[in-house]
């Protein structure tokens, strides 16, 4: 064999490996691989189920399990009839299963038998089927959840992507704002983000058009009242800070005379806020506040700081069949 066959032969066969280096690292880092969980043990995966039902607000009483034949795999799993509340989509409950599930090798097949209504889910491990259940839906009963609201403070010294992030959560709470340059800005993306804002007055107004205290002149108080009922006209609320030098002095009177009727005014001290608490007990009190039976008016009031803390929890609410609705909206229904 001539020199230049080597060569073919020895180019033709480094090509054969690169092609199949090349196979090997598509396969090892571009397909997604689904593993498949080892160490359920029999009935974790009915717990699972039944702990997401139960996080959708979805009473024991509406459940109903049966053991089943499986004579085609020489098994038994489990069948459930679901009475679904009117105020719940199932298609939240397939979302969250889906999610639970879908990185343990759990195949979900699910379908909508009545659309709006009925629907099917089959979960299936190993080609066995172990779970069933229909969901069946009952216009008759809900999960009477509560409603409550949540004003955020202090947003202003949160950076642009910070205040986003926060204005993005999918909640309906409301944001207080200062009166001036600052708030007003603060107030238009408040409002893109499809959030409610409240106006409060405290001793922090510092912009020259909107400040009032109890030095100034009456015909001075009413033109800064009328800039900021023009400049926040999205919004009833108004919160006070009953600390404030503002709300202690000889004006306040007249001030609170001159906020027109269709305000609600309320001050700081009647809303819930929780103070300065370890994080699991802050966690812990929103919870007890949030299903206090007596509390007909629940306002809950936090620091940006605070709000982090608890914001999952506001989330389990909401997922329960609970409802965060505008301060505004909770008063005047209520």
């Amino acid at each position: 064999m001539n020199n230049k066959k080597k060569i073919i032969y020895i180019l033709f066969f480094f090509s054969f490996l690169l092609l199949v280096a090349d196979i090997i690292i598509k396969k090892t880092f571009t397909e997604k691989k689904v593993i498949v969980k080892e160490s359920y043990y029999p009935g974790e995966i009915n717990s699972l189920f039944l702990n997401c039902l139960e996080e959708y607000g979805i009473k024991q009483e509406w459940i109903k399990e049966k053991q089943v034949s499986d004579n085609a795999n020489d098994s038994t799993f489990s069948r459930y009839i679901v009475t679904t509340p009117s105020d719940l989509s199932i298609i939240e409950v397939l979302v969250s299963l889906n999610e639970l599930f879908y990185y343990d090798g759990v195949v979900i097949n699910s379908k909508e038998l009545k659309i709006g209504k009925d629907s099917e889910l089959k979960l299936f491990l190993n080609n066995k089927k172990i779970l069933e259940s229909y969901f069946k839906f009952n216009p008759k009963i809900s999960r009477n959840g509560i409603d409550f609201s949540i004003i955020v403070d202090n947003i202003e010294d949160l950076t642009t992507s910070e205040l986003t992030e926060l204005l993005d959560t999918p909640s309906n709470i409301a944001f207080s704002v200062v009166p001036g340059k600052n708030g007003e800005l603060l107030a238009d993306e408040i409002n893109k983000h499809g959030k409610n804002y409240i106006i409060e007055l405290n001793d922090d107004i510092e912009d020259e058009a909107y400040v009032i205290n109890e030095d100034q002149h009456p015909e001075k108080i009413l033109k800064s009242l009328s800039r900021i009922f023009t400049s926040f006209n999205k919004t009833n609320f108004i919160l006070i800070d009953n600390t404030s030098d503002l709300y202690n002095s000889r004006n306040f009177s007249f001030i609170k005379k001159n906020i027109p009727s269709v305000y609600l005014l309320k001050k700081k001290s009647e809303l819930i806020n929780l103070g300065e608490r370890e994080p699991e007990e802050l966690k812990s009190m929103f919870r007890f506040f949030c299903e206090k039976p007596d509390s007909s008016k629940r306002i809950f009031f936090f620091d940006v700081k605070q709000f982090e803390i608890i914001k999952n929890e506001v989330l389990k609410m909401r997922k329960k069949g609970n409802k965060i609705i505008s301060p505004s909206k909770l008063l005047l229904d209520t």
